[in-house]
């Protein structure tokens, strides 16, 4: 596998997300029609990658903090970047590499803001030796 070149990594003073989320696999598959005959099918992309829906609990200070990085350090989510994951779930942690698959919702919830939103799971980095 090519190395992924990774500029950013989760700030070490957020917390992790809640080891309660869900990964599917993203379809990878195209298919064109045809007028005649059978419909012609090719890959999206070169590998296929899991869409995790992650949700995070945050204090107001966190919050600052997660919406800084998502916007000015991920230029609005855009940008490849690494994390901590128990996935799959129930593994010990392992580092991914990540990016956001469209915009994060937040709800109020027991005095916390609760941050949900999906990533796509890239790979699992690995350290050089």
């Amino acid at each position: 596998m090519s190395e992924i070149p990774i500029a950013y990594s989760w700030p070490s003073t957020l917390p992790l997300p809640a080891d309660s989320f869900e990964g599917t696999p993203r379809a990878a598959i195209a298919s064109s029609s045809i007028e005649y005959g059978h419909p012609e099918y090719r890959n999206r992309f070169s590998q296929t990658y899991v869409l995790l829906e992650v949700t995070w609990m945050f204090t107001d200070g966190q919050l600052s903090t997660f919406e800084n990085f998502y916007q000015d350090s991920l230029g609005n989510g855009t940008a490849l970047f690494s994390i901590e994951l128990r996935y799959p779930f129930g593994t010990e942690l392992t580092t991914w590499v990540v990016r956001f698959s469209g915009d994060y919702q937040i709800d109020r919830k027991d005095g916390m803001w609760a941050v949900s939103g999906s990533i796509d799971l890239i790979s699992q980095l690995t350290l050089g030796t």
